[in-house]
């Protein structure tokens, strides 16, 4: 995430697709809509953090990386966890507040949140983004 001063002249940004899925055969496709048990997800998550050090309180707020059906962030959310979601192609049911953005380009200024969470989202075979972009602006 860049913080930009009004003094400093940027560079004009990438210009990157809206779509990012690449074509995959038929039997892959559909796999990032699928259900899962999210409440284990949750917990699996928990105690992750815990491990590391890290409590979630209502003033900790969490950065779910393509988020796509928001079913883990309604989940985060349910346990009051401040969460967005930000996906190129969001596919929740407006529960949770999703961003439409690449994580190249992120809308969110430096330091904005102090957990960043995502899953599956730096695989190169089904997705076509810029990783190197990707973690940078991280």
């Amino acid at each position: 995430m860049t913080q930009l001063t009004t003094m400093e002249k940027q560079p004009e940004p990438e210009k990157f697709p809206r779509m990012i899925r690449r074509d995959l055969l038929d039997i892959v496709k559909g796999w990032e809509d699928g259900g899962g048990h999210q409440e284990d997800a949750y917990h699996s998550f928990i105690n992750v953090l815990k491990r590391n050090g890290i409590t979630l309180d209502q003033n900790t707020k969490v950065l779910e990386l393509a988020s796509g059906d928001s079913k883990f962030l309604d989940n985060l959310r349910s346990h009051d966890v401040n969460a967005i979601g930000v996906d190129v192609r969001p596919r929740g049911r407006n529960k949770s507040p999703q961003v439409i953005a690449r994580i190249e380009q992120l809308p969110f200024p430096d330091e904005s949140f102090e957990v960043i969470i995502s899953s599956s989202v730096f695989d190169a075979q089904v997705y076509d983004q810029n990783q190197k972009l990707m973690t940078e602006e991280i």
